[in-house]
């Protein structure tokens, strides 16, 4: 499904599905190509398949106005034999709320990925199949599910993948974005004791249990 310039689209429910067979670098194989408009997906299936030697994409923000807000439903995006990527910021932005988001490739399957310059995507909730990738783009995950480990540097600050197992629709995430868990009660007895033995070394005074050597 292509979608031009100024416009505004909605996928409530329903399927759309793009399959295409092409060469390495040749376009093809796009569930929705979003050009310069905006597209809100809250259900439905959404996707992308390349069977030949080109890319395959669930959905892709391609140009700089480019917006794309996934708050429900499925998006998958599959490849052959090259790049599979579930939601693609080319140049545009892509927001993810919910719903779920597949890359499926024999070589390299990403969830999202943020490619260009200017390109941005945030991921606050749902669930995200395949690797999470930026190139000169910007991924800012501030929530969700993740078959793969979130890298660090494009994690929020104050919070962190947490290990985790959640399993939807027969496939198993082991993290999520998260507060980072609270120290374990007891953890900080050591220091605080060494701390005290410490000062009262120092004021000169008789720690309780220590046998000292007598004098002659």
């Amino acid at each position: 499904m292509f979608v031009g310039d100024n416009s505004t689209v909605t996928v409530e429910g329903g399927s759309i599905t793009a399959t295409a067979n092409s060469a390495p670098g040749d376009p093809g194989g796009y569930g929705i190509l979003n050009e310069n408009s905006q597209v809100t997906i809250t259900g439905g299936k959404v996707t992308g398949t390349n069977t030949g030697e080109g890319d395959g994409f669930g959905v892709q923000a391609q140009n700089g106005n480019a917006k794309i807000i996934i708050s429900g439903g499925t998006v998958t995006g599959t490849s052959s034999t090259a790049m599979g990527v579930g939601a693609d910021a080319e140049q545009g932005n892509v927001t993810i709320t919910g719903g779920t988001v597949t890359g499926n490739a024999t070589d390299k399957a990403y969830g999202v990925y943020a490619r260009y310059t200017g390109s941005k995507i945030n991921v606050s909730g749902g669930y995200i199949n395949g690797s999470v990738d930026q190139d000169n783009g910007q991924c800012e995950l501030s929530g969700g599910y993740y078959t793969a480990e979130p890298p660090e540097e494009y994690i929020v600050a104050g919070l962190e993948a947490v290990k985790c197992k959640k399993t939807k629709s027969g496939v198993t995430y082991h993290w999520k974005i998260g507060s980072p868990p609270p120290p374990k009660t007891g953890d900080s007895t050591p220091v605080f004791l060494f701390s005290i033995l410490a000062v009262l070394s120092i004021a000169g005074l008789p720690i309780v249990g220590r046998k000292t050597r007598k004098e002659r």
